[in-house]
């Protein structure tokens, strides 16, 4: 007959998750490496760049939020055997291609030819082009299917959680582990929902469910309630309340396993912190971030008062 003692040490056995040996092989050796972010700054804020699970971009109204993840889902299909689903359910699938390939020619003009352009003035080149000068948007365009158009989808038609669901699930079930950017989650539908509440609440408990079965990142856009504002300083890009005010529900900063900040100084920087990571330090020091909106392109990052480095 067995013991209550013998028993108890069976289940402590059954208990244990794994061998030592198969940790360090399949938790320590073959670990997948961070992603990065194609911004140093912010891939030293973030241990790496990105990893799995929500990876939550904060901020008010002109921090820059949407331009980040646009800027990172880019630079990771420019850069890595890997795609990249970018749920716009703010901008129509033209703003965002005219971004991406602005984006793109700013990256790579120096190494392509490609010819820098600014992407919320496609009328000026079309009179360029009909005087018979180059045109930087015919030719970027070009360069836009031939090195993002594979691996970048812009989604602009979708806006329920059940449908970006089985969306995200067919690809993975299929091989393909894709970097996936929610754009932005308050507008996302959760039709069981009766409350603002319950339905962002729903919608992050989904993406954070999804992140983890596929083990793939998903930076979630958030925006900010009235509130929040109010503890932001413009002039040092500091917040009081880092890690609070997302509109609608807090559900998603307990989600995410990186939080990132975004506050939009007077001088037209914008500055980032990491109020909460998960799998690294958090950065409670704003750095910032300079952002070349007429390009759509990160530029570089001051480190000092006056000292800057690329990114």
């Amino acid at each position: 007959m067995t013991t209550k003692r013998q028993k108890a040490k069976q289940l402590w056995g059954e208990l244990r998750r794994c061998e030592p040996s198969d940790f360090i092989e399949e938790c320590y050796l073959n670990e997948e490496l961070p992603m990065s972010t194609g911004i140093a700054t912010l891939d030293l804020a973030l241990g790496g760049g990105l990893q799995t699970g929500i990876c939550e971009i904060m901020g008010n109204p002109g921090s820059s939020k949407s331009a980040l993840a646009l800027c990172i889902a880019c630079h990771t299909v420019a850069n890595y055997d890997q795609p990249a689903l970018y749920f716009s359910l703010e901008m129509n699938y033209k703003q965002c291609r005219y971004r991406a390939m602005s984006w793109l020619a700013a990256t790579y003009a120096d190494e392509t030819g490609l010819i820098p352009f600014e992407w919320s003035k496609p009328y000026e080149y079309r009179e360029k082009h009909a005087e018979g000068e180059p045109d930087p948007i015919i030719i970027a365009s070009k360069a836009f299917d031939e090195v993002l158009g594979s691996k970048l989808r812009i989604i602009d038609d979708v806006r329920s959680i059940s449908d970006i669901r089985e969306i995200v699930d067919t690809l993975c079930d299929g091989g393909l582990k894709p970097l996936v950017v929610i754009d932005y989650v308050q507008i996302v539908d959760a039709p069981d929902a009766s409350t603002e509440y319950e339905r962002i609440s729903e919608v992050s408990r989904e993406l954070a469910s999804l992140a983890e079965e596929h083990e793939i990142p998903l930076l979630a856009i958030s925006s900010m309630n009235r509130e929040a504002s109010k503890g932001e300083n413009k002039k040092n890009g500091t917040a009081s309340n880092a890690m609070h005010g997302g509109r609608g529900s807090g559900q998603l900063e307990f989600d995410a396993t990186i939080v990132i900040r975004l506050v939009r100084k007077d001088n037209g920087g914008v500055s980032v912190t990491v109020p909460k990571n998960r799998k690294g330090d958090v950065m409670n020091t704003p750095k910032t971030l300079h952002f070349d909106g007429k390009h759509h392109v990160y530029r570089y990052a001051s480190i000092g008062s006056d000292s800057k480095i690329p990114i």
